[in-house]
């Protein structure tokens, strides 16, 4: 008996030091989700009654990882917050597949671009707020990048002027580790101005242009070239 209540007493502790050390590999597989909260509905609205041209699988993973870092965008504009929780992981990639599906049916995302789940809930220096983002760059940077990106951005002169910023910034105080490619450190400064640099926002069609590649030209212009 005595024995045995030392068994007990060895597992339980064990225990107590594994769980709190769950991977987020692990978190997935154990089947807790919560729902999305990642605004999919603001990308829609830019891409609806568009034209799409076929694209190759490259360049259609390329789009799809662009339109994501927009709705990032605006998810940090409203929350202070560049990623969803891990938990919500397999449901907002379930919720972007949808849309997908309504321009390209049956293109999963995952196995198509090789995305890992937890990559969308996971990104930069393990900088997941606004606050840690300002935190690690310097005020004058900062300055610098809605001086440069809080304008229009539709045009050629404006926009290289940002993103020259933005590029800069990224080199000086951007350079550790990223998980995955989908929020990466190279994506964390456009993320960031189109939320809060440019008082246009993420969804204006100007910086949705200049900071994500992304163009949402009326699907009336001879020169529609709206994608998702």
């Amino acid at each position: 008996m005595h024995s045995y209540t030392h068994l007990l007493f060895f597992f339980i502790s064990l225990q107590s030091l594994v769980i709190p050390s769950l991977s987020a590999r692990s978190l997935l597989q154990n089947g807790t989700v919560s729902s999305c909260p990642l605004n999919f509905d603001a990308l829609r609205k830019l891409v609806q009654g568009s034209r799409r041209p076929s694209l190759d699988t490259t360049t259609e993973c390329q789009y799809i990882r662009q339109c994501l870092r927009l709705v990032q965008s605006e998810y940090l504009r409203l929350t202070g917050s560049f990623l969803p929780p891990l938990d919500s992981a397999e449901s907002c990639w379930d919720s972007y597949e949808t849309l997908v599906h309504e321009f390209v049916p049956n293109f999963d995302i995952r196995r198509s671009c090789g995305f890992q789940t937890s990559w969308i809930s996971q990104g930069c220096m393990n900088i997941t707020t606004r606050a840690e983002f300002e935190g690690n760059v310097t005020r004058a940077s900062l300055n610098d990048v809605v001086s440069a990106c809080n304008q229009s951005l539709l045009n050629g002169s404006p926009c290289a002027t940002c993103t020259t910023s933005l590029s800069r910034l990224r080199a000086s105080y951007l350079t550790g580790p990223s998980v995955g490619n989908v929020s990466d450190c190279t994506a964390y400064p456009f993320i960031y101005a189109a939320a809060f640099a440019n008082q246009l926002g993420p969804t204006d069609e100007g910086t949705a242009k200049c900071l994500f590649s992304l163009d949402f030209t009326s699907s009336n212009s001879k020169t529609n070239r709206k994608r998702l």
